[in-house]
């Protein structure tokens, strides 16, 4: 089973494992940085900056997903501030330690989000894996995930909505009917797979490797890797010594 997909933008000149990759390393060195240390944080924005410049996104669409993300973490440091409870002065104003760990945590977010986003929009996530000599079932397992999560989601909406229609607009599924709703799901999700199974064989798929290409990640993709890689922690280090 063959598929070709082409991309045209500068993002995708490296190999798609070296860009992910690369987004490991840049998300390993953004939360290796301390609580306090959001000052530090702003040259790592480097990174996403020049993914989104190459990429075709809008920032509409990025700061879409990211705001979409952020009340997770913003419910996970809402209380810092209460909890750390130390001050400094600022320029006569008093500032909680806490304030400045719930806004590192948010920097932390938007950085990870914003870069990831950019990155697996742009990449081929069967290529990236497969180029990193991982399982072909494991790859084959997670790219039927990623694909089909939205099919998934669709049929709990349908369902939802039909519960809705019988039960008089409740707004909530009741407990007594969650057992029912959770086996009905899960006949139909199987009926669901079995059905995109099918139309797979008829397409071509046999079970034995789906063909990306041939690419080889080159010594440039590695160069690449490691520049950016070194960068990081060079920035990493730059922070710790200025702030």
């Amino acid at each position: 089973m063959n598929i070709d997909k082409s991309h045209k933008s500068a993002l995708t000149n490296r190999h798609h494992s070296i860009m992910l990759l690369t987004t490991v390393v840049f998300s390993a060195v953004v939360i290796s940085f301390g609580k306090y240390a959001f000052m530090a944080l702003i040259p790592m924005s480097l990174y996403p900056i020049v993914l989104f410049s190459v990429s075709k996104l809008s920032l509409k669409q990025v700061m879409k997903r990211v705001l979409w993300l952020e009340p997770i973490f913003l419910g996970i440091g809402i209380l810092n501030p209460f909890f750390d409870k130390h001050y400094f002065v600022f320029m006569g104003l008093s500032i909680s330690y806490g304030f400045i760990s719930l806004l590192t945590l948010l920097i932390k977010s938007v950085l990870i989000i914003s870069t990831t986003y950019l990155m697996a929009n742009e990449i081929i996530i069967e290529e990236a894996l497969l180029g990193l000599h991982l399982p072909y079932l494991f790859v084959t397992q997670i790219s039927l995930t990623y694909r089909y999560i939205s099919v998934l989601l669709s049929e709990i909406k349908s369902m939802e909505l039909a519960y809705k229609l019988r039960s008089g607009l409740k707004d909530k599924i009741s407990l007594f009917h969650l057992g029912s709703f959770l086996g009905s799901l899960l006949l139909r999700t199987l009926d669901k797979a079995e059905r995109i199974h099918q139309a797979m064989i008829l397409k071509g798929f046999d079970g034995n490797g789906i063909n990306f290409g041939n690419r080889q990640i080159n010594h440039r993709d590695w160069v690449s890797f490691f520049s950016w890689s070194i960068g990081f922690i060079i920035l990493k280090i730059l922070g710790i010594w200025i702030w």
